[in-house]
């Protein structure tokens, strides 16, 4: 089960009278590096903030303000489709 985090209405404005809305493009949950899909790159860079050799705040996945295994693990999942 892929996981959709909604769009978000970053700002609204109007140009010859026509209301446009500019929005964040919507991304799976466990997308880390943000390229549209959950894939084995995403499971690296998710390794790599565990082990500590790099620092990625999108891959805390769990928003507990840390990465650890737990990250590590639900990206394997979502990954490999079970999520």
């Amino acid at each position: 089960m892929v996981v959709w985090i909604p769009a978000i209405a970053l700002a609204s404005m109007i140009t010859g009278g026509v209301l446009t809305w500019l929005y964040a493009r919507s991304l799976a949950l466990g997308d880390v590096n943000r390229d549209g899909e959950v894939n084995i790159l995403d499971v690296k860079k998710v390794k790599l903030a565990y082990s500590g050799l790099i620092e990625e705040p999108r891959a805390d996945l769990d928003d507990n303000g840390v990465v650890n295994i737990l990250d590590v693990k639900k990206v394997k999942l979502i990954y490999s489709g079970i999520l």
